[in-house]
C-alpha cells in the first residue's frame, strides 16, 4: 500500500512558498535500501507537474524494475522524471560499485540547480 499524502504535500509546498522558501524539487523513492518501499511515482509526477517543480527519482534500488515487463508497473511514472539516480551494481550485478544519474535536459538541470556565489561573479578568468 502506498501512503503518499497529496494534500499534505501540497500544503507543505504552499507553506514553504508563503514563508519565502522555494522548494526546488520533489524526490520520488523507487525502492528503499532497507525495505524496498516504493513511492507512488505517478502521483509524485503529477504533483511535480502541477507545482512546476523538478522531479528526481532515487532509483538506486528499484529503477531497473521499469525494464522488467512483469514488474514495471511498480515504478510506473519514473519515466516522467527530469533526473533518475541508479546503481547498476545492485541489479545488473556489476562487479564494482557504480552510481549514475540520468538527466533529461542538461540545460534545465543547470538552470535549476546551478549557483554562482557573489564572490565568484567579480572574478574574471
Amino acid at each position: 500500500m502506498r501512503a503518499f499524502r497529496r494534500e499534505a504535500s501540497r500544503r507543505a509546498i504552499a507553506n514553504d512558498r508563503a514563508s519565502g522558501r522555494l522548494p526546488a524539487c520533489i524526490i520520488d523513492n523507487a525502492g528503499t535500501v532497507n525495505t524496498g518501499a516504493i513511492d507512488d511515482s505517478q502521483a509524485l509526477a503529477d504533483l511535480a507537474t502541477e507545482r512546476g517543480r523538478w522531479l528526481h527519482v532515487d532509483g538506486c534500488i528499484g529503477a531497473l524494475l521499469r525494464i522488467a515487463p512483469e514488474n514495471a508497473w511498480r515504478v510506473a511514472g519514473i519515466e516522467r522524471a527530469y533526473s533518475i539516480a541508479l546503481e547498476p551494481d545492485k541489479w545488473l550485478y556489476a562487479p564494482f560499485e557504480v552510481g549514475c544519474v540520468l538527466v533529461r535536459d542538461a540545460a534545465a538541470h543547470r538552470g535549476t540547480f546551478a549557483v554562482t556565489p557573489w564572490t565568484c561573479s567579480c572574478v574574471k578568468l
